[in-house]
């Protein structure tokens, strides 16, 4: 997996001065292809917990993700140093599939 920090777009404080809310793009390999997402992220500068959520893109995606739709969920926490990680996450959210071709 690998999410990362869309710079361009800037952070934004929210009303609680410890968080912030930012954008990513979320890429999870599989050996089926890679699905592909643009997350919004709300985080604790304090702790490092944060909630990030998007939806698929089905442009992007590949191999058997490819057309897909759907939400992703996505908490976490760092395992170590707030600043670097690692984090461990818990994902949840819906993949509605172009087409479901037979597993290898």
């Amino acid at each position: 997996m690998e999410d990362v920090v869309n710079f361009a777009a800037g952070v934004v404080f929210t009303p609680d001065p410890t968080v912030v809310t930012y954008l990513t793009d979320l890429t999870i390999s599989t050996v089926h292809g890679q699905l592909k997402s643009s997350n919004v992220t709300t985080q604790s500068v304090v702790t490092g917990i944060g909630t990030e959520w998007g939806h698929l893109n089905p442009n992007l995606s590949t191999g058997r993700f490819a057309g897909a739709t759907g939400m992703i969920f996505i908490t976490f926490k760092p395992v170590g140093d707030p600043a670097v990680g690692p984090y461990e996450a818990q994902f949840s959210g819906e993949i509605c599939f172009a087409s479901e071709p037979p597993l290898p």
